[in-house]
């Protein structure tokens, strides 16, 4: 058992990483990177309960609730499911989910990519647009009145898009990506 040892020294670490190979361990951290990198399967605790157990891809992919989804970058809309269509406030995609209003929406930032024909959303102004990673946060004005109604969902949307220069980025998004959560 090894309560955050990343934090030891930094020569420390790589030894300690050789030391555990092949070795049953349990490994403690706050940072999920960290857990994604080291573990074959991470359990992911929230106060004192278990969340979700699974491996690294299993987590990212089909997380069990909102709160694992967000332990990686992830936008939040409002959205409702009516008609084989999912609808959004920046777009309407179509979907093969039962009908359900309201429902949750989580958008990875790979999920959203450049196309002339997408929704426009507008690069944030200076740096305050673009994160360490080069993901980028982008507005729309529906995003913007529906987090003033609802504090769990986005006021912006990440997305690894280019902007080049441009104010306002087309972008669509991939259907069979997003998450879809319960309220």
């Amino acid at each position: 058992l090894l309560d955050e040892p990343l934090s030891a020294d930094p020569e420390l670490r790589g030894r300690l990483r050789t030391m555990i190979a092949g070795t049953t361990t349990v490994w403690v951290t706050p940072d999920i990177a960290e857990a994604a990198v080291i573990g074959d399967r991470v359990a992911v605790l929230r106060d004192g309960r278990l969340k979700q157990l699974g491996t690294p891809q299993d987590l990212a992919e089909r997380p069990a609730s909102l709160d694992v989804a967000a332990l990686a970058p992830l936008s939040v809309l409002p959205g409702s499911i009516a008609d084989g269509s999912l609808r959004l406030p920046i777009c309407t995609l179509p979907t093969d989910r039962p009908d359900r209003d309201p429902v949750l929406v989580g958008i990875r930032p790979a999920d959203l990519r450049p196309d002339g024909d997408g929704v426009r959303l507008t690069l944030l102004a200076g740096d305050d647009g673009v994160e360490p990673d080069g993901t980028v946060r982008l507005r729309h004005p529906a995003l913007a009145r529906a987090a003033e109604a609802d504090r769990a969902v986005s006021a912006e949307v990440l997305a690894r898009v280019d902007p080049a220069g441009r104010r306002a980025v087309p972008v669509v998004l991939d259907p069979a990506r997003v998450l879809l959560f319960d309220p």
